[in-house]
């Protein structure tokens, strides 16, 4: 397996880039429901190898978008709040805000 290859290796912090859509089913949602495997991985990496893992939301340079749409930002928020509700407890995850931020919509306009 790579990630325990990578471990004995040395390195000791891996990076999930995940999209969006497999964070949460329902845009909106204040929780995740993650596609399966996710949760696996970063329990894998945080208790089994005693590594860090770097929770990186990322849309493959589509930014601020679910499904292909701009969010707003109460939307983001929600993501995040999923997300801590999630691993907020466990010391080993690091949370990256969110890999090229940019689109989205508030206040009326695109590219907040």
């Amino acid at each position: 397996e790579a990630l325990k290859y990578f471990r004995d290796q040395g390195s000791n912090c891996f990076r999930l880039p995940i999209t969006w859509e497999r964070l949460q089913s329902t845009l909106g949602d204040d929780f995740v429901d993650l596609i399966e495997g996710v949760a696996d991985t970063v329990n894998y990496i945080t208790n089994e190898l005693n590594a860090y893992v770097i929770i990186d939301p990322h849309n493959n340079d589509q930014g601020l978008q679910y499904n292909g749409k701009d969010v707003n930002q109460q939307q983001f928020v929600n993501l995040w709040k999923g997300i801590t509700k999630q691993w907020g407890s466990n010391s080993k995850a690091i949370f990256g805000l969110y890999n090229e931020p940019r689109y989205g919509y508030a206040d009326g306009r695109n590219g907040y």
